[in-house]
């Protein structure tokens, strides 16, 4: 169970609701942040790369140079880095 504790109750004198968490394994509340790191330098590299493929020149020419290029074999190298990590 990933939540050790987790209750809900109702303070009657402010009338607000608050929730009470503990994680059972805090060492992956680290390993959630860095796959959300992973996930935002993905998408960084892959504008990056779009930019960069737009400022090269006659885009006939450069998608006849890239031909061999994969877009969905990066996705799942990164996916399948980001899971192994």
């Amino acid at each position: 169970m990933l939540f050790q504790s987790c209750s809900l109750f109702k303070d009657h004198q402010t009338r607000d609701f608050r929730l009470d968490f503990q994680f059972q394994h805090k060492e992956f509340v680290l390993l959630f942040g860095a796959i959300v790191i992973f996930i935002i330098l993905f998408i960084f590299l892959w504008q990056w790369k779009r930019k960069v493929k737009k400022r090269m020149g006659d885009s006939k020419l450069v998608s006849a140079l890239t031909a061999g290029f994969s877009s969905r074999l990066f996705l799942t190298k990164f996916i399948l880095l980001s899971v192994g990590f």
